[in-house]
C-alpha cells in the first residue's frame, strides 16, 4: 500500500522547518545512525562496473526487467507488458525548480562579508560540541556536469563547490540574516564578474550546481545579486553550523547505508540503477500538497534533505536523490531540468546518454509494483506523449550544458 502524502504544513515565514520540529525528530529517533560508505569506494566500485562484459550486462538487464516482479519491460519489443501500467507523471509549475533573485547594494555585500569573517575568528565550540564526519563530498557528484562548461563557467562552478566544501564542514558558519522582501541566511560571496561572466550567466550555473549537487543539500534556490557578485543563501532549518553539522551526519548516514546496500546485493550497473529505481519508489511520496497555492513550504520537495528524512518530495527530490546515488556507486549521472520538471540523465557502458525518470517511474497506488516506464529511455520514448514533451526538454537556461541523450532506448547485446 502507498503511503499517504502529508498535507502542506509548516506555513511559516520563509518558508522553513522550526528548530523544535528538528528536534522533536532527533529525539524520536527517526533519523538512522547506520555506518557510512567508504569515502574512498567510488573509485573502485566505478572501475568495476564500467568494465563489464557486454553479456552480464545483457544478463542482468533481462533479469532485472523481466523476472523482477518490480519491472515491467519487455526486452524482445521494447515496449510494456501491462500497459495499464503507463502514466504521465506530475509535472511542477513552470519556472517553480528557478531560485528567486534578490538584488542589493555593495554596502549590503561588504556587511554580509564582515559578519562572517568575524563569525569564523571568534567562534569556539563547545567541548563535545558538533564535528561533520569526514566523507569524499565529490562522491555524490560527477564531472560529467562540469563537461560542457567553459572554462570561465568552470571556474564559477569551482568557486560555488568551494564554497559549499567551507559550509557543509564546518560549524562556525552560520547563515547571516537579511531581511528584504522576506528573511534569508545567506553565505559569503562569489564573485563573477572578473570571469567576464554575466549576471544571468552566473545565476544560470548557480542553478545547475544546486540540482547536480545534492550534497549540499542546505543551499537554497534564491540568491542575492550584485553586478559583481552572486550570494547563495541557505535553508533556515540548515542556516544553523552546529544545527547543520548534526543535521548533515544523520543524513549522510542513512544515505550511505542505502548506497551500501544497493552495492552489496547488486553486481551490475543496470541491477544497481534498477534497484535504486525501486528502492525509491517505496521509499518516497510525490507530495502533491507542496504544489498547493498558497503552500509555505514548497522548498521542501527540493533537497535531498527532506526526500531522505521525511519520505515526501516531488520530482527534484527523486532526481537529486538518484544523482547522489549513482555517482557514489560509480555511475555518471546529472540531474536535468526544464523549466518544470527534473528527471537524470546517467552515462551508461555503451557510452550513450540515457533519461532515467524514477518520478513517473513511482506508482502512487503500489510501492512494490513502480511503472518502470522511463529506465533508461532514448530520446524517442521520452518525448512519446505529445502533450507532456515539454516536460523532458531541456530548459534554455541549462541545456548547453546537459548531455544529449541517444535516440532508441538502451538494449544491451551479447
Amino acid at each position: 500500500m502507498k503511503k499517504t502524502p502529508k498535507s502542506c504544513r509548516n506555513r511559516l515565514l520563509s518558508a522553513v522547518i522550526p528548530v523544535a520540529f528538528l528536534l522533536t525528530i532527533l529525539v524520536s529517533g527517526c533519523f538512522a545512525k547506520n555506518s557510512p560508505v567508504n569515502a574512498d569506494s567510488k573509485s573502485s566500485t566505478g572501475d568495476s562496473k564500467n568494465t563489464e562484459s557486454t553479456s552480464d550486462i545483457n544478463s542482468a538487464y533481462q533479469s532485472s526487467t523481466t523476472n523482477n516482479p518490480d519491472s515491467n519491460r519487455n526486452m524482445e519489443d521494447s515496449t510494456w507488458a501491462d500497459t495499464s501500467l503507463e502514466k504521465d507523471g506530475p509535472i511542477l509549475p513552470d519556472s517553480f525548480l528557478i531560485g528567486e533573485k534578490i538584488e542589493i547594494t555593495d554596502q549590503d555585500g561588504e556587511e554580509i562579508s564582515r559578519s562572517i569573517e568575524e563569525m569564523e575568528m571568534t567562534y569556539r565550540a563547545e567541548p563535545g560540541g558538533p564535528e561533520v564526519k569526514s566523507r569524499n563530498w565529490n562522491a555524490y557528484t560527477s564531472e560529467l556536469a562540469k563537461k560542457s562548461l567553459s572554462p570561465e563557467e568552470a571556474k564559477f562552478y569551482n568557486r560555488l563547490d568551494e564554497l559549499c566544501l567551507r559550509y557543509i564542514q564546518n560549524p562556525a558558519l552560520d547563515g547571516v540574516k537579511y531581511e528584504g522582501t522576506q528573511i534569508y541566511y545567506t553565505t559569503d560571496k562569489i564573485h563573477y564578474k572578473d570571469l567576464s561572466l554575466t549576471n544571468e550567466q552566473a545565476c544560470n550555473i548557480l542553478w545547475w550546481f544546486k540540482y547536480n549537487n545534492p550534497q549540499y543539500y542546505f543551499l537554497n534556490g534564491s540568491v542575492l545579486s550584485s553586478s559583481d557578485y552572486l550570494i547563495p543563501t541557505l535553508y533556515e532549518f540548515a542556516s544553523s553550523g552546529e544545527t547543520r553539522a548534526k543535521l548533515t551526519n544523520e543524513l549522510f548516514d542513512k544515505l550511505d547505508t542505502w548506497i551500501a546496500s544497493i552495492n552489496s546485493n547488486t553486481d551490475t550497473t543496470l541491477k544497481a540503477e534498477l534497484s535504486t529505481n525501486n528502492m525509491l519508489c517505496r521509499e518516497f511520496v510525490y507530495d502533491d500538497s507542496l504544489l498547493e497555492e498558497g503552500c509555505q513550504d514548497t522548498w521542501r520537495g527540493q533537497n535531498i534533505y527532506t526526500a531522505i528524512m521525511t519520505g515526501d518530495t516531488v520530482c527534484a527530490g527523486y532526481a537529486q536523490v538518484f544523482c547522489a546515488m549513482m555517482n557514489a556507486s560509480g555511475i555518471e549521472t546529472v540531474v536535468a531540468l526544464s523549466p518544470n520538471h527534473a528527471w537524470n540523465v546517467v552515462h551508461l557502458d555503451d557510452g550513450n546518454y540515457y533519461a532515467m525518470d524514477v518520478c513517473w517511474n513511482d506508482n502512487e497506488h503500489d510501492d512494490n509494483n513502480p511503472y518502470n516506464k522511463y529506465v533508461n529511455v532514448g530520446e524517442i520514448t521520452l518525448k512519446a506523449t505529445a502533450d507532456r514533451e515539454e516536460s523532458h526538454t531541456y530548459s534554455d537556461k541549462t541545456a548547453l550544458w546537459t548531455p544529449v541523450i541517444t535516440q532508441n532506448d538502451y538494449s544491451p547485446t551479447a
